[in-house]
């Protein structure tokens, strides 16, 4: 088994382990309470209003992360573009240094047989 199928069979088994988590806190909390909001109040089972609360905040920092995740994909394949693009040029003026100092390396040698004729 591949290590991302192991990922997702331990996700997956998680998941079925807060859903009946979920439920029993659910049949357990059935009492009734009065929830207050910006355009009125309702009388809802403490297990709904727990779990509004929840399933917001979830969606709310989900949110958040996946922006700022996609921000932070967006300045790494910027940053590999340029990386790469500075990587080729450092490639050429190395090869343009190498073949200066081959020319310089082959000067002397050409001096002194020419100085031998």
């Amino acid at each position: 088994m591949s290590v991302a199928r192991v990922k997702l069979a331990i996700f997956i088994l998680l998941l079925i382990l807060l859903a009946v988590f979920a439920l029993a806190f659910a049949s357990q909390n059935e009492a009734e309470v009065t929830f207050s909001y910006l355009v009125g109040s309702g009388t809802f089972a403490l297990s709904q209003v727990l779990s509004i609360a929840f399933l917001t905040g979830f969606v709310v920092s989900f949110l958040v992360f996946g922006l700022s995740s996609w921000r932070a994909n967006l300045a790494k394949k910027r940053l590999t573009k340029k990386l790469a693009a500075r990587q080729s040029e450092l490639d050429k003026v190395r090869a343009e240094l190498k073949q200066l100092q081959e020319a310089k390396l082959a000067e002397p040698a050409m001096a002194i047989e020419s100085a031998k004729e």
